[in-house]
């Protein structure tokens, strides 16, 4: 090749490299005008969103016996909506009995509500060990076995739920790796950081899958279970993921400013 072939083969390669290129697209696992994502583990799919203390407030609030006004997901986001103040998330945060009342610790506000529940029973609520998960009144988030939890004047709002996924980076002990129990899933864990992480799963997923997702992708060393088939997830729009059904206590996202 002749030295003018070599030179305008050098010409036309810089000319392409730089070209005016695209920039690169959104992240398609993001969910638009939340703090959240979409996330595949073991084949199965979830949102997750990862919410640092220094840039949102996460809090707790319940219907008040008479209007239950905040009886949901849905319910909740209305009545913000009504006050002109909208949150930015919405998701549905422990188990309540038919009248739509916490069977567990309930604080909102920091008034206790209903009393910390160490009973024997049936079902989720009762496979010990359970957990708090509680938000102090400088916003600082923590996940709690229930044998372990102390009250304090501190704690702003906090709602008890079962059973603990992962204490201490360990798995809840009664669970199959993937066992044949499936349900769409909603907990809440917390990484070392001091960021609350609320997952809930698209996909009708096992106990095990759920607790490794939060130890081994998300890396929460204390995660607790908020419920199942019922489990909800809205945005200030609406729904995001599962239905509208009632529900107890909700946790509710707000940006801070």
């Amino acid at each position: 090749m002749s030295a003018a072939l070599i030179l305008l083969a050098i010409g036309l390669s810089g000319a392409i490299w730089l070209w005016p290129r695209s920039p690169p697209p959104p992240p398609e696992d993001a969910v638009a005008d939340t703090p959240c994502a979409e996330q595949t583990f073991q084949d199965e799919a979830f949102v997750v969103c990862v919410l640092p203390p220094d840039q949102f407030a996460v809090s707790i609030a319940h219907n008040d016996g008479q209007t239950k006004a905040d009886a949901g997901v849905m319910d909740a986001l209305r009545t913000r909506a009504a006050r002109g103040a909208p949150p930015m998330l919405v998701m549905n945060a422990g188990m309540y009995d038919a009248d739509l009342d916490a069977i567990g610790l309930l604080i909102e506000n920091g008034r206790q509500l209903h009393a910390l529940n160490t009973r024997d029973g049936p079902g989720n609520f009762h496979m010990k060990p359970n957990g708090v998960f509680a938000v102090d009144r400088q916003g600082q988030a923590s996940v709690t076995p229930s044998e372990r939890w102390k009250s304090d004047s501190e704690i702003a709002f906090a709602t008890q739920s079962g059973p603990m996924l992962v204490v201490d980076g360990d798995l809840h002990p009664a669970f199959d790796e993937n066992g044949p129990s499936r349900y769409r899933r909603n907990g809440v864990g917390v990484r070392a950081d001091g960021a609350v992480v609320l997952v809930i799963s698209r996909s009708f997923v096992s106990f095990g899958v759920f607790a490794r997702l939060f130890r081994d992708v998300l890396h929460c060393p204390d995660a607790l279970f908020l419920d199942g088939a019922v489990s909800a997830l809205a945005g200030p729009d609406g729904p995001l993921v599962g239905g509208t059904a009632p529900a107890g206590p909700v946790i509710l996202v707000d940006r801070k400013d």
